[in-house]
């Protein structure tokens, strides 16, 4: 999620809403294969499937993560500071 909202160039705040939003997704789809998992296969294939997750991940990390097409290779510059706002407003 986080290497998939940096590369995008987004506002900051469209950019926490795909970051938020990929990683509730991720956690569905994860209880979901795990309950499928553990259904066919039982609980001993847990630890082969975690093995063979992490492996995937760290392969995808090596690559360069997830880039979209058309995505910036770097991450957007920060947003400047806004000015300090009247507290009599």
């Amino acid at each position: 999620g986080s290497t998939l909202t940096a590369n995008l160039g987004l506002p900051e705040g469209e950019a926490m809403g795909l970051f938020s939003a990929s990683g509730a997704l991720a956690g569905v789809v994860g209880a979901l294969l795990g309950g499928v998992l553990v259904k066919v296969f039982g609980y001993g294939i847990l630890p082969l499937a975690a093995t063979v997750f992490f492996l995937g991940g760290a392969m995808l990390t090596r690559r360069g993560g997830m880039r979209p097409p058309g995505a910036v290779k770097t991450a957007p510059a920060p947003t400047p500071p806004r000015p300090p706002s009247d507290p009599r407003s």
